[in-house]
């Protein structure tokens, strides 16, 4: 713990020349920089690499105040929840971010005294690790030494003209997120340049200046924009945004969602994540804090926001050897054993609790030490190192807060878990921590029959999660049609295609903020039809038929990725710019034996046909299409890995994933 009793008091001086151009009284608190935390930071020049401690307490010498004062700290890292106190009065918590950069606080009258007066900056996680300095208090509110200017903003339906909740980003005149001041906090979530509102008005102060201002609500969305002058005076706007991907017979779900209250990082109250999920437009809203089972519903109920979306309890149940979010669970009961590390009993317990979908969460994350790196995973047959069962019925493709540099990486590991045999869907989710993080940028739409947000049928929609009937969303919608008049989607179906012949469309809709650029067809995971998209501005729907000759005789799954244009937006903050979606598979039954078989099952099939004759084994394998090739390998050994090589080494050379395969470890 520090204790100093700076004393410098100056009057004249702007607190800094960008912020306050009045010369209010500035007394200098401590002009130091203290490095608080538990780790060595040598990249932080501006105070020490060792940390000093992990909180701060100031005494100054002060006098007492009826009007409100401003403290002005200079941050860096503050990751987590930091309490600002004065004289035994939690007055605020730090403002999240990376910096360093200049933050400012509101201290209320009456909080000072006369004499001395003891500032105390406390962590929750004494493990975060920031850098504070440079603190000073300046006589006045914020409103008397920014010259802040009050704005009014409404965000309606175009199609209906009423009030809907949404989200505001707002731009300065340079490009940079816009300040906000003064907002309700009781029907308003904001952050730096970012504002969630309940009935779809925003009241707020913004500093003089002028100002570009963007309303959203998500992928279903358009955007519409607007400009404000406060240099002189305040100001009023409205915008309309209209509704323009239809979702007829889904709902959009995030599964991934986190509150700092019961996740303990990130900086979205319960309260706050209620409203940000409504301006977003999701419709199924899993509740997912690290081994909590929390529950919205009391919180939307009382914000009048039930009428918007369907809140289910869930837990991400947060373990030593990988993340899974499961849902529905009770409130009331105890939550999962984190503690367990086997994936068989871990299921099984979480099933025990109620749930009825577990899914893998970024499997992939942390680098090196991913789950798929404990068990290291090997794409092109989708075996384990392990070879431990894979009890969940899902896997992220897409999580739009974990770092993913290439959009594929993790489509790859599913077509290798698909052709192995494993029935796991593809879902899409944001695992957004904050108020700025856009909350269902990753999403999931699932086939339901609902046609009222607030009342979807949980176990139902978990159903159609389970089997496939969803497609994952990164900005852009798709779905697997029939080629009929009915269009009924394929995903999760099985068809018969004796012929081989396989005739099926896709539907691809998106924003007219979104630019789709292209539709692979991928045959048990290799790409079988790519074509170029060329979309014209505004809004996109269209549809694109595709007629498939299976050339083996065996079944195979057929999975479509629409691939999109990068956006780095206002109101789009992901932390990949990729846009992004994909359908789950169509199983197509080709042979003879009833039902889908998997290339796995099919080369164990192939297998046992063959016995212990070599050249009939390569004979048959040489009629089947390389992902029940790959699948053949991984089950022989010696001769009958001898007795593949050639066929491997020629297939290898057309195969990008079989030179995958083959290549030495």
């Amino acid at each position: 713990m520090n204790l100093l009793r700076p004393t410098a008091l100056f009057c004249g001086l702007a607190v800094t020349a960008s912020l306050v151009d009045q010369d209010p009284c500035v007394r200098v608190i401590d002009a130091d920089h203290h490095h608080l935390g538990d780790d060595v930071t040598p990249e932080w020049p501006e105070a020490s690499a060792t940390p000093e401690g992990t909180s701060l307490r100031l005494e100054f010498e002060g006098r007492a105040r009826n009007g409100e004062s401003v403290l002005w700290i200079t941050q860096r890292s503050v990751d987590n929840a930091w309490h600002l106190g004065l004289n035994g009065e939690r007055v605020a918590l730090l403002a999240r971010g990376a910096g360093p950069v200049e933050r400012w606080y509101a201290i209320p009258g009456g909080t000072l005294v006369d004499g001395t007066n003891v500032l105390e900056i406390t962590p929750e996680v004494p493990a975060d690790d920031v850098v504070l300095g440079n603190l000073r208090l300046t006589e006045g509110s914020l409103r008397e030494v920014l010259r802040l200017r009050p704005v009014s903003v409404t965000v309606l339906d175009a199609e209906t003209g009423l009030p809907l909740p949404s989200r505001l980003s707002l731009l300065r005149e340079d490009g940079g997120p816009a300040r906000l001041f003064y907002t309700d906090p009781a029907t308003s979530a904001v952050r730096e340049g970012v504002a969630y509102t309940i009935g779809g008005r925003l009241e707020a102060e913004l500093e003089a200046g002028r100002f570009t201002v963007y309303a959203s609500r998500g992928t279903e969305w358009g955007v519409a924009q607007g400009s404000v002058d406060l240099t002189e005076g305040g100001a009023e706007l409205t915008l309309r945004i209209t509704h323009e991907v239809d979702t007829t017979g889904y709902v959009a779900c995030d599964t991934h969602i986190h509150t700092l209250e019961f996740s303990g990082h990130g900086d979205a109250s319960v309260h706050e994540r209620v409203i940000t999920l409504a301006g977003e437009g999701v419709e199924l809203a899993i509740a997912t804090d690290h081994n909590h089972n929390t529950d919205y519903r009391p919180t939307q109920e009382r914000l009048g926001l039930s009428a918007h979306y369907t809140a289910v309890i869930g837990n991400e149940v947060t373990t030593e050897n990988g993340h899974f979010n499961a849902f529905p669970l009770d409130p009331d009961e105890a939550v999962p054993d984190h503690t367990q590390l086997d994936w068989v009993k871990l299921a099984d317990d979480i099933r025990s609790r109620g749930a009825r979908t577990v899914i893998l969460n970024h499997p992939r994350w942390p680098e090196d030490d991913s789950p798929f790196d404990r068990a290291p995973l090997d794409p092109p047959s989708g075996t384990r190192g392990d070879n431990s069962a894979f009890p969940f019925d899902a896997m992220e493709l897409v999580n739009s807060d974990t770092g993913q540099a290439d959009p594929m990486e993790l489509f790859r590991d599913w077509f290798g878990l698909l052709d192995r045999g494993e029935s796991i869907t593809a879902v899409g989710a944001s695992d957004s921590h904050t108020v700025s993080d856009t909350v269902g940028g990753g999403r999931t739409y699932v086939r339901s029959g609902a046609g009222d947000p607030a009342h979807i049928d949980v176990e139902a929609a978990c159903a159609a999660i389970n089997a496939g009937h969803a497609s994952v969303s990164h900005g852009i919608f798709t779905d697997l049609l029939t080629a009929d008049e009915d269009g009924a989607s394929l995903m999760g179906e099985v068809v018969s295609a004796p012929d081989g012949g396989v005739e099926f469309v896709v539907r691809v809709a998106a924003p007219s903020w979104a630019r789709p650029e292209s539709i692979t067809v991928f045959v048990n995971g290799e790409a079988r039809e790519r074509v170029e998209l060329e979309c014209e501005a505004g809004p996109v729907d269209l549809r694109r038929a595709f007629q498939l000759e299976l050339a083996s005789e065996h079944d195979a799954w057929i999975s479509v990725v629409v691939l999109g244009a990068e956006r780095r937006l206002p109101w789009w903050d992901v932390e990949n710019p990729y846009t992004l979606a994909a359908t789950n598979p169509l199983f197509v039954d080709r042979d003879a034996h009833p039902g889908y078989q998997s290339p796995r099952t099919t080369a164990s099939r192939l297998l046992e046909r063959a016995g212990t004759r070599s050249e009939l084994l390569a004979t048959l394998l040489a009629a089947a299409d390389d992902a029940v090739l790959t699948q053949a390998l991984t089950l022989v050994d010696g001769e009958g890995r001898a007795a593949l090589a050639d066929l491997a080494a020629a297939r290898a050379e057309h195969s990008e994933r079989l030179r995958a395969f083959l290549a030495p470890r």
